[in-house]
C-alpha cells in the first residue's frame, strides 16, 4: 500500500469564510478534525476562533475551529491535508500561485464554487492529481460574520477527482466529509454523499 493509498486526512483548511466555508469548516471541526478557516478579511474569520461559527436552519449548530489565519501562505507553515476553496472564482488564480508555494505530493485541494470549470486553474499550476471538485447541495446565506443561514439541504453532494489516480484520496476525504455530515452513496469515479444530522 503506498502513501496515496493509506492517505487519512486529518487536518483540513476552508479558504473563504462566506456561508459555504463557514459549514464546512464547522462540520469537520465539530467531528473533531483539525481545521484551519482562511480569509482575508479579519472580521469574517474572528467568530470562528472566539464564539464558534453558527448555522441554524436546516442544520443547527455552534462550532469553534482550530485556528483561523488572514493569509494562504500562513498555511505552509503547517500545510493541511486538504484545502478546500470556498471563494468567488474570481480569486483563484492568485489562490493557486500561494498554494503552488507550498504544495507537497499529499496535498488535495477541492474547489467549492459556482463557476464552470474552475478547477482547471489550479490543475494549470498544481496538475491534476491533487485537484478535485466539491459540489454542495444546500441553500446557505451569511447572516454575520460567522453567523450562517441554512434554509435548506437536500443531499446528495458530490466529490469528483481530475486524475483516476487521486480515487483512493477522494474516498478517503468522502470518508471524512462522511463522518461530518454526509453519507457517501456510491464509489464511482463521480463521489456522491448525502446528509446525516449531526449527533
Amino acid at each position: 500500500m503506498d502513501q496515496k493509498d493509506a492517505f487519512r486526512p486529518q487536518k483540513f483548511a476552508v479558504v473563504g469564510a462566506g456561508p459555504v466555508g463557514c459549514i464546512v469548516a464547522a462540520f469537520l471541526a465539530r467531528q473533531g478534525h483539525d481545521v484551519t478557516l482562511c480569509d482575508v478579511i479579519p472580521e469574517l474569520i474572528e467568530p470562528a476562533i472566539k464564539t464558534g461559527i453558527v448555522i441554524e436552519g436546516a442544520e443547527n449548530l455552534q462550532q469553534t475551529v482550530s485556528r483561523v489565519t488572514t493569509s494562504i501562505d500562513d498555511l505552509g507553515a503547517d500545510p493541511p491535508d486538504v484545502i478546500f476553496i470556498t471563494v468567488k472564482a474570481n480569486a483563484n488564480a492568485l489562490i493557486a500561485s500561494a498554494i503552488e508555494g507550498f504544495h507537497r505530493e499529499v496535498l488535495y485541494v477541492f474547489i467549492c464554487n459556482d463557476a464552470a470549470a474552475t478547477e482547471r486553474v489550479f490543475a494549470d499550476v498544481l496538475g491534476d492529481q491533487p485537484v478535485m471538485r466539491a459540489v454542495v447541495n444546500y441553500g446557505c446565506g451569511l447572516v454575520a460574520p460567522g453567523h450562517v443561514r441554512m434554509p435548506f439541504h437536500h443531499p446528495p453532494h458530490y466529490l469528483q477527482e481530475l486524475d483516476p489516480q487521486s480515487a483512493p484520496a477522494a474516498r478517503a476525504i468522502a470518508d471524512a466529509l462522511t463522518g461530518a455530515v454526509w453519507r457517501l452513496l456510491i464509489p464511482t469515479r463521480l463521489f456522491r454523499w448525502s446528509g446525516a444530522r449531526p449527533s
